[in-house]
């Protein structure tokens, strides 16, 4: 039996339509996928900072994400809150932020922040004993406002 050319032709372009079809909706599934695996990545990168931050001894064969946690680590008992107010008692004066975190450094902090100062002023700020006195200069809410005028004119 022969098939015409014409039969032949509308045959081809009927299974040409179908599997543009397939192959759209088969993009759309790669595409759903790249994001579900984008989604998964960032949320397991989430995981390891907190993990990092929070157990940094644990899990030795984990490779830790390059960006992880913006915070101090400490290598001593004490937080870098209670920290800064010690070196902030210790000077009585008010301190640039890129002083505190040297004082930090040299009472054994670490920092996998990609900008320590910036992320020790975020922490500063959420805590009531601080109070910002100038750009980046920090000093104790308990200590009079003069204080913090004294050195901006200083």
């Amino acid at each position: 039996m022969a098939v015409s050319t014409e039969t032949l032709r509308v045959e081809l372009l009927g299974l040409r339509d179908r599997l543009k079809a397939e192959l759209a909706e088969v993009e759309s599934q790669i595409g759903g996928l790249l994001k579900l695996k984008s989604d998964l990545t960032n949320r397991l990168a989430a995981a390891e900072q907190v993990l990092a931050a929070e157990f940094p001894e644990s899990d030795p064969g984990v490779t830790r994400p390059t960006r992880s946690a913006e915070r101090l680590v400490r290598l001593n008992k004490r937080g870098p809150v209670t920290c800064s107010y010690d070196v902030l008692k210790a000077a009585g004066h008010p301190m640039h932020v890129k002083a505190i975190l040297a004082e930090l450094y040299a009472m054994g902090f670490r920092s996998n922040a990609r900008r320590p100062d910036a992320m020790l002023s975020g922490t500063l700020r959420q805590s009531s004993r601080f109070r910002p006195c100038g750009h980046d200069t920090w000093a104790l809410a308990e200590w009079p406002e003069e204080v913090c005028k004294s050195k901006a004119e200083a």
